[in-house]
Formats: C-alpha cells, structure tokens, sequence
C-alpha cells in the first residue's frame, strides 16, 4: 500500500520525467489527472506494462463502444486511453521498473491503439452514412492516422538507427565513417547543421511565415490533441439536438476532415524532412558522439 501523500508521488513519478519543463501545457495538464491513476495502480502489484496492455485494451473498448453507438461510453474509454499512456510511465519511474519491452510496448500503444480508436469512429459513420465516398474518407482516417506517426517520428528514428547498426557493426567504424556519403564531412556536422538552420531563418519570406505555421498545426494530428478534438466533436453529436446541422453531423465532418488533411499533412513533413535533410543532420549529430 502507498500511503504517500499527491505532492510526494508527483515529485517521485512526475518531476523525475526527462525534459519536464519542455513538455506542452496539454501535457502537463492531463499529468494532473494520471497522478490519480497512478496512485490508484500503486496500491496494487500491476506491472507497468501490464498497465500498458490494459491502455491498449481500451482503446479496443472506445472502438467497440463507437461501433455500438453507445458514444459516451466511447468518450470515457477514449479519455483513459489518454490517461494512461501517461500514468504506465509514471508507475514505472516510482518502482524503478523501466524496460526496454517497456519502450517496445509504448510504440504498440500509439501503432495499434490511435488506428484502431479512429477505425471504430469511421465505422460508425459509415454505418449511419454507407455512401462510397464515406467508406473511402474513413479507410484514409485509419491509414494515415497511422501512417502519421511513423513519417513524422519513427521512421526517421529507424533510418538512423539501422545505418548506426551498420556502422557499429562494421570491421573499422572510421572506414566506415569515411566511406558514407552521409557523413564523410562528419567533423563540420554541427557547424553546417547551424548554418542551414541560418539560411532558412534568413528566408523568412510571406510564405516561409505561413508555412512554418502550417507545419506547427501539424500537432493537430498527433496525439493526445488528435483524440481531445475527437472527444469534443463526439460531445457536439451526443448533446446537441438531431438535425441541428442537417446532414453534416459533428462526427461526419471529423472524418471527412481528418480523411482529407491528414494525407495532406503526411505529404507536407516529407517535404519538410527530405528539403532540410533532418535525418542526415540527426545522423550526422549521433556519429559525432560516437568518435568522440
């Protein structure tokens, strides 16, 4: 039984977390919440990644509550999917268990859990709408909800990670290292990183103002936020009276337009990662670790 008091846990599980202060206020928020689960899970002798599984379980919940139209029970299932992605990792930082299938289990939780969530909302509008152009809007929502985390984030982290593999791995790393295009000038990677990063703050033209605001609207579609604009659109669908907009419901215009800008979102950070070359900069910035 943990007896500590709120204040004690969230400097044992919470303050303890890397890069604390340059978390977003969303997240700092709901960590006022997860603290609660948290030290509900602390009384019991549940693993962290037991606790993992049982996020990724209800996200399969929100899903099946979506498919039955029971929407607020969706809503709730939804929200504690949020929460506990949260709470796993504060439990583990108090016991001291982190893992690497801890780790292996977080990117379960986002491949498996954000498409299966938005799979459950486009059946249900393709239930109470079956035209072609619904099914084929909701198909997109669910490929490129997950296609979004991986362009954005994982892909690069797996590019990087399988050319440092072959490097480390490689008879002589600095053969190696001289023999990669990607890296042959690794000695000048922070200065020429430094001085793209110039020339592009030196373009700051009409259109590189609107297109760095696009990029950071991109946030949108990750999560939790992706899933607290879905919770509000399903809250206009269940409280405001039938008919209120006619044919175009809350939920509706939420897969219609995340089918629509998603994909365009997707396109828009590859253009962004290939133009500025991020992931030979972040390669270039790993390699140098690695020979000092």
């Amino acid at each position: 039984m943990v007896k500590e008091s709120m204040r004690s846990l969230h400097q044992k599980c919470q303050l303890t977390h890397a890069d604390w202060s340059d978390q977003a206020w969303t997240h700092l928020q709901i960590r006022k919440v997860s603290l609660y689960i948290t030290w509900l899970f602390l009384q019991t002798s549940i693993k962290p990644n037991t606790m993992t599984l049982i996020g990724i379980s209800f996200a399969f919940c929100a899903a099946i509550a979506f498919i039955m139209n029971t929407l607020l029970l969706a809503v709730a299932f939804v929200l504690l999917f949020i929460v506990m992605d949260f709470s796993d990792g504060e439990v583990s930082r108090y016991r001291g268990q982190t893992s690497i299938e801890g780790a292996y289990l977080d990117k379960i939780y986002i491949f498996v859990g954000h498409p299966v969530i938005i799979a459950g909302v486009a059946i249900y509008q393709i239930g109470l709408e079956p035209s072609l152009l619904t099914i084929v809007l909701g198909f997109s929502c669910v490929i490129s909800v997950f296609a979004f985390c991986m362009v954005v984030d994982y892909a690069k982290k797996i590019t990087v990670w399988e050319t440092l593999e072959k490097i480390i791995y490689s008879s002589s790393v600095e053969n190696k290292l001289e023999s990669q295009t990607l890296v042959n000038q690794i000695n000048d990677s922070d200065q020429d990183y430094l001085s793209t990063d110039a020339d592009i703050l030196s373009e700051k033209t009409i259109f590189q103002s609107i297109y760095s605001r696009l990029y950071e609207a991109l946030a949108i579609f990750d999560f939790p936020y992706l899933f607290f604009v879905l919770v509000l659109f399903v809250l206009l669908e269940v409280f405001l009276p039938a008919g209120t907009y006619g044919l175009v419901t809350p939920l509706k215009v939420f897969i219609y337009a995340l089918g629509t800008l998603c994909p365009c979102a997707i396109i828009l950070s590859l253009w962004k990662t290939l133009a500025h070359k991020k992931i030979e900069y972040k390669l270039d910035e790993m390699v140098s670790r690695l020979k000092k």
